[in-house]
């Protein structure tokens, strides 16, 4: 990727994460701060319900129809405040930074976390140049690509895309998270760079800018102090559970979007509580609850819990009080639940799939608690310095009335993580279920709340060497340069390590193979010149050969790892290379539409055998070999040297309905059964 092609994808992210949010949230009234920190919240959400209600009244998906939606409802949101606004006086919320002072160095802060996030991704993909190997990423590629090319909406083309040879009703995935999918739809046709390049991108600007932006707002709202808010922003690109260890394991990028959209969201909704404000910004913090839910339904789940303790636990303690902030969030609720039902009901399909996952307990829950207090799970090392912060800032912010709540919400996170790596109990199976039972994302969320905290511990040192390290006569100003000197010095070595250390968490899958190496890159992304548009390629699920539809926009057969094969599939899968003989062969390769064979030697999982009906194609006499890369070959089925071979593939066609308007995904009229056992790549 040039150095233009990189600019311009980053200035076409940027546009997409803030222009829509800014311009709602300005229209709606907010002040400039808030709406720079609320604006990729406010504008996934809004995006979400163009795109949920516009798919259900049949509006395609495309950057000049949502442009259109999204500038109808800012005018709207205008027209509305100026009407209301008539004959009442001004009413200002408080202005998030006091001083010029604290604004700078919050932004110095800010600048800083920009810095370390940016150094982190760019050594850790060596300058784009590498792709995630595993499990996660293609489908998010493809699920881009597929939005991209239907013009479509829905929850429901995840189902179409990977059971089109069955009836969906009887798929294991029928919807799945599209927001984030559909949002960077809007903008990756304009950026002229691949898919995996646009990519990295986006998750360069969460990493640098979305995570430590929300981080630091969050941390002003709690503490109200500049060194406090400037020291989490830093440490919110420096710990490694969350963002990096989500990033290189999936990577689960929708859930971790979600995550970095939460400091915001408590930010909106708290800020609504306050005097002077009214139903716009309770529509306002609904509508960021949508962009949550539309990002991962999961993180809408935590998310509630943490409101529910602020409920509780918030000064001040008592029944009233709790009664009035319930009563103040109930309207959030409300518009949310208007504004994103129809999301929330598809969704609502798959939470049985989801919470039949069941990650194993892999070590005691006193030693997973030490590992998310020390920051070392994932890791052999313990990040100290932020670990001893965090111990601080818990003290510090239980003497502060405010911020009390917000320890509880830290600590039940923390605690339910270190439960969930510890136990197989069916308690805490239940209890977690939402979130596919799994550790390693509740420790990203404990970690994401932690970084508040460390900053108030970072602003309790920096009181205590003021009252005490600093004297109040004489040369006071030598002394603040030294002790800020020392200061420097040690977070910049502390900063130079966590890099290092983050770089190698990322590059545990970033790197050239092993399911996908360079050499399958390039093979892939031409076989358009090869294989027809409507063809499908038959493939083994476990190699890099699912990528094909987002690099080479191609179908190839199987089209994810995890995919359960109908019993035709699964046929060729044991059996192709017996195409020459076995007319049950020829006959389920034709049903299939299948008109080419891609195989490498690339793997998923090491463990994994390439499936036995892909052994030996060079001994196939229908098979030609047409490209080559590396080890990855691309081989045409010559119909015409089979008996009846082309009527074969005819009469099969006509079973095959394109839906949703996308070649290779079909509302097939002759459904195959799924095979009864566990996908292939497993």
């Amino acid at each position: 990727m040039s150095v233009l092609s990189l600019l311009w994808t980053l200035l076409l992210v940027v546009v997409l994460l803030w222009v829509p949010g800014t311009a709602l949230g300005l229209a709606a009234g907010l002040s400039r701060a808030v709406v720079l920190v609320t604006a990729p919240l406010l504008g996934l959400g809004l995006l979400t319900v163009v795109g949920v209600w516009s798919g259900l009244v049949g509006i395609p998906w495309g950057p000049l129809p949502v442009t259109v939606a999204v500038a109808v409802v800012v005018g709207a949101t205008w027209v509305g405040r100026t009407l209301l606004s008539r004959g009442r006086p001004a009413v200002r919320g408080r202005e998030p930074f006091a001083s010029r002072r604290d604004l700078g160095i919050v932004g110095a802060g800010l600048a800083v976390a920009a810095a370390v996030g940016t150094t982190t991704w760019w050594r850790a993909t060596e300058g784009f140049a590498l792709v995630n190997q595993d499990w996660d990423i293609p489908w998010h590629a493809n699920m881009v690509r597929l939005v991209a090319e239907s013009g479509t909406w829905s929850t429901s083309v995840a189902g179409n895309f990977s059971y089109y040879d069955t009836t969906l009703d009887d798929a294991p995935i029928r919807s799945y998270p599209i927001a984030l999918h559909a949002a960077l739809a809007l903008v990756w046709p304009a950026s002229g760079v691949t898919i995996p390049h646009l990519l990295s991108v986006f998750q360069l600007v969460v990493v640098g800018v979305v995570v430590p932006v929300g981080v630091a707002a969050l941390t002003w709202r709690l503490s109200r102090r500049p060194i406090a808010t400037a020291a989490a922003a830093v440490a919110s690109v420096c710990l490694s559970s969350f963002p990096y260890d989500m990033l290189f394991r999936g990577p689960l990028l929708p859930l971790v979007v979600g995550m970095a959209l939460v400091p915001p969201f408590i930010v909106l909704a708290l800020r609504r509580t306050g005097r002077g404000y009214g139903p716009a910004s309770a529509v306002l913090a609904g509508l960021g609850a949508v962009g949550v839910l539309g990002a991962h339904a999961s993180v809408a789940v935590l998310t509630v819990a943490v409101a529910l303790v602020w409920v509780a636990l918030a000064a001040p303690l008592s029944w009233e009080g709790v009664g009035r902030r319930l009563l103040r969030l109930v309207p959030v609720g409300l518009v949310a639940g208007v504004l994103g039902a129809p999301l929330a009901l598809e969704l609502y399909r798959e939470s049985g799939r989801v919470s039949e996952v069941d990650w194993p307990a892999y070590e005691t829950v006193p030693q997973a608690l030490g590992e998310v207090a020390f920051f070392s799970h994932g890791n052999p090392q313990a990040q100290w310095v932020w670990a001893v912060l965090l111990v601080t800032g818990l003290v510090s912010a239980l003497r502060l009335p405010t911020a009390r709540w917000y320890v509880a919400a830290y600590a039940g996170a923390a605690l339910v993580a270190a439960w969930t790596a510890g136990s197989d109990g069916e308690l805490v199976t239940r209890l977690t279920g939402f979130v596919y039972n799994d550790s390693w994302r509740l420790v990203g969320f404990a970690t994401l709340l932690a970084t508040p905290l460390i900053g108030f511990g970072a602003q309790a040192a920096v009181d205590l060497v003021r009252r005490r390290g600093v004297p109040t006569r004489g040369r006071a100003a030598v002394w603040r340069a030294a002790w800020a000197s020392v200061a420097a010095v040690a977070l910049l070595l502390v900063m130079v390590g966590d890099v290092q250390r983050n770089v190698w968490s990322l590059q545990r899958q970033y790197r050239d193979g092993p399911t996908l190496t360079s050499d399958e890159i390039t093979l892939l992304q031409r076989v358009g010149e090869h294989v027809p548009e409507g063809a499908q390629v038959l493939n083994d699920a476990c190699d890099g050969s699912v990528w094909m539809y987002a690099l080479g926009d191609r179908m190839p057969m199987m089209r994810h790892f995890e995919i359960i094969p109908t019993d035709r599939q699964l046929l060729l899968l044991k059996s192709f290379n017996r195409f020459d003989s076995d007319q049950e062969v020829r006959r389920a390769a034709a049903e299939l539409g299948v008109e080419y064979v891609y195989v490498s030697d690339g793997r998923v999982r090491s463990y994994l055998p390439r499936p036995p009906g892909l052994e030996g194609l060079e001994d196939v006499e229908a098979l030609t070999l047409v490209d080559q890369e590396g080890e990855a070959r691309l081989y045409r089925v010559d119909w015409e040297r089979v008996p009846d071979g082309r009527q074969l593939v005819r009469a099969a066609a006509v079973d095959h309905v394109s839906h949703p308007g996308v070649p290779g995904i079909w509302a097939t009229n002759d459904p195959a059964e799924l095979e009864d056992q566990n996908a292939v790549c497993v």
